[in-house]
């Protein structure tokens, strides 16, 4: 959705103590990655897990939220995970102070159990943001990949 390709960089909003999905995308892809998490200690765990990994260098760990961006550098894609919140307060802000053109991904559940503790549909993308693709899930997988970009100040 995003037509990333080697040594271009994304940034993971919410990215855990196993920041998992930026593990994947660095290594197998190419990509420079940069995870932000709010709590203290999964940030710290994470940067250990990176280090035992060998991909340190290769994503960065810092412990923010939301109002941490935008950072110096612009990345080609910036993903807001499942279990950011609050949702509204997030996108409200990036809606704010990132430029035209950032390209964002988040994911929705639109079928399955975990539809039913899904909060996103609560309240509307701001008007920002516009959506350019979408990935559908297909079995076992239950979460939908929604891509947007930044196209009004």
């Amino acid at each position: 959705g995003a037509r990333l390709k080697p040594g271009d960089s994304v940034v993971f909003l919410g990215s855990g103590p196993l920041p998992l999905t930026l593990i994947v995308l660095c290594h197998w892809y190419g990509l420079k990655g940069i995870g932000i998490e709010k709590e203290p200690d999964r940030a710290e765990l994470s940067r250990k897990v990176l280090e035992k990994l060998g991909l340190s260098g290769q994503i960065e760990i810092i412990n923010g939220d939301q109002l941490t961006l935008p950072l110096k550098t612009r990345p080609e894609l910036i993903m807001i995970a499942a279990q950011a919140e609050p949702k509204k307060e997030i996108f409200n802000h990036l809606a704010k102070v990132l430029p035209v053109g950032t390209k964002l991904s988040y994911r929705i559940y639109e079928k399955g159990l975990r539809r039913l503790l899904d909060t996103f549909y609560l309240f509307e993308l701001p008007e920002q943001f516009k959506e350019y693709h979408r990935v559908q899930p297909e079995p076992p997988v239950n979460n939908t990949v929604v891509f947007v970009t930044k196209e009004v100040c």
